[in-house]
């Protein structure tokens, strides 16, 4: 999966980083037929398990992971699954899975846009359901009031809609607990209509801090940042988000996804028209195998446009080619004529050839000299062989004391001198024996690469430099990106080697990659190139 820090701002090729999303994104189209055994795998993983349940509790279980999995893929299947178990569950008088079935059942619908059916059963549930699963009302109700809202012409009669999704929204927001991905969606979602684009983009700043690892949220949290960014007119970050959310749905092989024609429709105002054809009719495919109706609407309102500027383009490709070909045949009479003035011309090399002769034996004493150089070389990398021999005699070295040390302990405790061994402890001589190790493993690596704090700064932006401080030859962040030049990239690997937790040396690799002139995601592959 693609992980950037889409919550800055975006760099100056902004353009180069979209275009590579895109290609991503295209190869992930192209390799949809893994996605989807993977996808399968895990639907007959629970169908098997279905076969084994011996209880109606295990059976129901084993339907609720079913309907999960179902209702982003094929939502026919995933309402007869709500009804079974309802119907399950009213045999055993489970009052609380009834409920839940009803919920279940509420969602699927509204995604196969029957909205009045999914409204009376929530609205038919006793106020026992409510108080008991509250939160996955609200979310179903929001779903449907948001579905409204999208989907109603014209817009003036929207506006009852817009007004109840407020609502939901805010009883949601007001019931979820704030650390989590769902709180901040719905919030962003509800300033978003509530016309508060500052506010809102705010809450998309902490999703994408926070949730982008978050793979159940992950193509929401992209989609409402894209929606959000869209509307505070950061057009291209938008569509950066769009892209990301539409391979997170790929990916998830999900099919009642809004990303992907919505990038559709994006790539057809820049005239990307090939693409956009080709998204456009994937999600048409996609929704009508999931019977996915509440996305078709917008999907048909797209589609003549977009397919028609596909015709205009094949059209004016296939005249590109006729022109083309005329042009390749005018070519290939002045490829005649000029096979004809390369014959005389080759009389005219035959002379040449004694003036090479003298240039290749110049060419012998440059070979000379490169052969004298790669001796210069060779004899660089036994320097560098000898500093990684004193490295690894210092690792010895120090392990050595260090098992001493243990067993001088050791030999105390056994003998009952217990107080010389707290004595022992309290010492500053491990502290020193680390920080004697570190000044040795810092002139070792400064013999290594002698100019690395001036090619680590150059990395750098101007308002931020690393440089060791007075008693010391790196400094705690050079000494870590030391480590990641030796190719120690695990944070947790370079936390053990340098004493420190693991937090801290991720806080120390945030502060320094936050301040890089190169992208986020390339820096350390540009320390690891340093030499």
């Amino acid at each position: 999966m693609i992980i950037a820090t889409l919550a800055a701002s975006l760099p100056a090729g902004a353009e180069t980083r979209a275009d590579s999303l895109l290609e991503v994104l295209d190869g992930k189209l192209a390799d949809r037929s893994m996605f989807l055994q993977v996808k399968r795998a895990r639907l007959d993983s629970l169908h098997r398990i279905e076969g084994k349940a011996s209880t109606d509790d295990e059976l129901v279980s084993c339907l609720f992971s079913q309907f999960e999995e179902y209702k982003t893929f094929a939502l026919d299947t995933a309402i007869m699954i709500a009804r079974r178990c309802y119907r399950i569950n009213k045999r055993s008088a489970n009052d609380s899975l009834l409920w839940r079935s009803s919920i279940m059942e509420a969602e699927a619908l509204q995604a196969v846009a029957r909205y009045r059916d999914a409204l009376s059963i929530l609205d038919a549930l006793p106020s026992q359901a409510r108080s008991m699963f509250n939160e996955e009302m609200f979310k179903c109700y929001v779903k449907v009031y948001y579905s409204l809202f999208n989907d109603t012409y014209p817009r003036n009669d929207a506006e009852r809609y817009r007004i109840k999704l407020i609502e939901y929204r805010d009883s949601l927001v007001t019931i979820l607990p704030s650390e989590t991905a769902e709180y901040h969606i719905n919030k962003a979602e509800m300033l978003r209509v509530l016309g508060s684009p500052r506010s809102s983009m705010d809450e998309v700043d902490i999703l994408l801090s926070y949730y982008l690892t978050d793979t159940e949220h992950l193509s929401r949290v992209l989609y409402v940042a894209h929606n959000v960014a869209l509307m505070n007119g950061q057009r291209q970050r938008a569509k950066e988000l769009l892209i990301q959310a539409a391979i997170a749905d790929i990916e998830s092989c999900s099919r009642n996804y809004e990303s992907l024609p919505m990038l559709a429709m994006m790539l057809y105002e820049e005239a990307d028209y090939n693409r956009a054809y080709t998204y456009i009719t994937t999600s048409m495919h996609d929704i009508e195998r999931s019977n996915a109706r509440s996305r078709v609407q917008k999907i048909t309102e797209m589609l003549p446009f977009i397919t028609e500027a596909h015709r205009d383009n094949i059209a004016r490709r296939n005249r590109t080619q006729n022109v083309l070909i005329v042009v390749i045949s005018l070519l290939s009479v002045c490829l005649i004529v000029s096979l004809l003035f390369a014959y005389r011309r080759n009389k005219i090399l035959v002379r040449e050839r004694q003036s090479l002769a003298e240039r290749n034996d110049e060419l012998t004493a440059l070979q000379s000299q490169l052969a004298e150089a790669n001796e210069r070389l060779a004899d660089s990398a036994k320097v560098k062989e000898e500093y990684i021999g004193y490295l690894f005699s210092l690792c010895s070295e120090y392990i050595e004391t260090h098992e001493r040390e243990r067993t001088r302990l050791a030999n105390k405790i056994k003998t009952g001198k217990i107080h010389e061994v707290e004595m022992a402890l309290r010492s500053s001589q491990s502290t020193e024996n680390l920080n004697s190790f570190y000044a040795k493993f810092d002139s070792i690596f400064l013999g290594l690469f002698p100019d690395f704090i001036d090619k680590m700064n150059s990395l750098l932006t101007d308002d931020y430099k690393l440089a060791p401080r007075d008693s010391e030859r790196l400094s705690p962040e050079l000494r870590i990106y030391a480590l990641v030049r030796l190719g120690i990239n695990d944070s947790s690997k370079i936390a053990n080697f340098l004493h420190y937790s693991t937090q801290t040396v991720y806080n120390y690799r945030f502060r320094v990659r936050s301040h890089a002139r190169v992208p986020k995601e390339d820096f350390v592959r540009h320390v690891q190139q340093l030499d």
